[in-house]
């Protein structure tokens, strides 16, 4: 089987779609979706439709296993909402540090991503732990607010309708710059996700860094990260490993998109 870097590129926009849609029907019936359920949701469905392309993915088992346990203690201290990715291109191996904020559903008043707080040092701490990844947001949008026309701005001219913004990326360079969690302070930094992650000889993700807001510089690497290895293992300690790999990471989950 082979992907196309268009073909990802279409696929990424769907997946932002379906986002921008789940999170409107959600509003219709009293409902919210936060970021972890989307996040999850969306890695489910990336599982079911990408393995066979390489995708791989493992969120910290903190239900079945009941934490890491040290001298009988149960460690959750430090534990962090950040997943890193890691794609592997013939042309490019790059890893993000991801955080993901949703826009609050807001539809008699401007749009805020709340969960986002600028006065905090949330920001730095991504920055802090990136390491050899890149820190990044990602933020999970709706119609849902007053000044959704704001997605209207086409980033011409690969564009197809606001709903591609369902889904958008923004460094986090540009994050701690940012005065507020306003809507219409955040979205100049923004870019639809499929602009964003990209397969194929030309590396995207540092192509769109380039044209964003802010001076964050583009990291790529020359090796995977510990964790890629372990994950592609199929021994019993294998989870084990893992879990406490992410621990010691303050990560919430991984995965690796394996499009060599």
């Amino acid at each position: 089987m082979t992907l196309s870097s268009g073909d990802f590129r279409v696929y990424m926009r769907q997946l932002a779609g379906w986002v921008w849609r789940e999170q409107k029907d959600a509003f219709s019936y009293n409902l919210v979706l936060q970021e972890e359920s989307i996040t999850e949701t969306l890695l489910l469905r990336m599982s079911r439709e990408l393995t066979p392309f390489g995708f791989r993915v493992q969120l910290f088992n903190r239900i079945k296993e009941g934490g890491l346990r040290r001298s009988g203690k149960v460690f959750h201290e430090g534990h962090g909402a950040d997943w890193e990715w890691f794609y592997e291109t013939p042309d490019c191996m790059v890893s993000f540090r991801v955080q993901a904020k949703r826009l609050w559903h807001q539809p008699n008043n401007f749009g805020r991503y709340a969960s986002f707080d600028p006065t905090h040092n949330q920001v730095q701490n991504l920055i802090n732990r990136a390491g050899q990844a890149n820190p990044i947001y990602v933020f999970y949008n709706h119609p849902g607010v007053h000044d959704a026309d704001l997605f209207e701005q086409s980033g011409a001219p690969d564009y197809f309708g606001r709903s591609c913004w369902g889904c958008s990326v923004a460094t986090a360079d540009f994050m701690k710059r940012a005065r507020d969690n306003k809507l219409s302070t955040i979205f100049p930094g923004q870019v639809p996700w499929h602009k964003f992650f990209g397969i194929g000889r030309v590396c995207r993700a540092k192509k769109a860094m380039a044209t964003m807001s802010g001076e964050q510089e583009f990291k790529t690497t020359h090796e995977r990260p510990e964790w890629v290895n372990i994950l592609l293992e199929n021994e019993q300690s294998r989870d084990e490993q893992l879990d406490r790999l992410l621990q010691e990471q303050a990560l919430k989950g991984i995965a690796y998109f394996n499009f060599s």
